[in-house]
């Protein structure tokens, strides 16, 4: 409270370059994250496109999924 009482414009300021830097703080890491879980996918399972036919859905498999919130 006292940064906002000798200085309004600065404390906005202040606050708004905190804001910025924790926000790309979490993004980075987020990215970072995902990018090591999506290496480890990959290395084990192999790349989406390989899978393109074993994982279709039938037209019944999608017609479960879509009344299963009826459960």
């Amino acid at each position: 409270m006292s940064l906002l009482r000798s200085n309004f414009v600065f404390t906005i300021m202040w606050t708004q370059s905190f804001i910025m830097f924790f926000a790309y703080f979490f993004v980075t890491s987020s990215i970072v994250g995902f990018e090591g879980g999506f290496d480890e996918t990959i290395k084990e399972k192999g790349y989406p496109n390989d899978f393109n036919k074993a994982s279709k859905w039938t037209i019944k498999e999608y017609a479960i999924w879509a009344a299963s919130w009826l459960d």
